[in-house]
């Protein structure tokens, strides 16, 4: 590794991962309004459409619901490792290794990302600044960097050559 890589490598870090009691409130309150929305449908606006397009309504609103629950209740709870040159999530004895990891959505104190196994689904995982403050810095550092030296080192010198032309 050069050192120029090394300097530019993002330290290790390790990061509690958990069910977020911030996420739940906001499925829950989106499902809340969802649920209000249709019921002022049903009442106020539904007279004009046939009785079954209310139960499409009804079951569509209970199947999103359903899905945001099973989102937020399949979340992992472990430990995200980055070791400067990958990503791994400790789940108790299960792992998954050497994963590409990508940012979903950053609200700053909070990063929804998603590790990508070489083998099986993916993995959504919501990191949530107050879990480990002190961490936080250095997360976010390594979820941003390169993920291995060789992408910084195969960079070097196609920027250091000049182009014929």
């Amino acid at each position: 590794m050069s050192v120029r890589a090394s300097r530019n490598q993002a330290p290790a870090v390790q990061f509690p991962v958990g069910r977020s009691p911030w996420l739940a409130t906001v499925l829950a309150m989106g499902s809340a309004v969802g649920l209000l929305a249709l019921l002022a449908w049903m009442r106020w606006g539904a007279s004009a459409h046939p009785v079954w397009i209310m139960g499409v309504a009804l079951l569509l609103w209970l199947g999103s619901s359903g899905a945001a629950w099973r989102f937020w209740s399949c979340l992992p709870v472990g430990v995200l490792l980055w070791d400067g040159a990958g990503w791994s999530l400790q789940q108790g004895r299960k792992s998954l290794q050497s994963s590409p990891l990508t940012v979903q959505l950053d609200l700053q104190r909070r990063i929804c990302v998603c590790l990508r196994p070489a083998t099986g689904p993916r993995c959504w995982i919501w990191l949530e600044q107050r879990s480990a403050p002190g961490q936080w810095s250095s997360l976010r550092r390594a979820v941003y960097s390169r993920a291995g030296a060789e992408l910084v080192d195969a960079a070097l010198p196609a920027t250091s050559q000049g182009h014929d032309r």
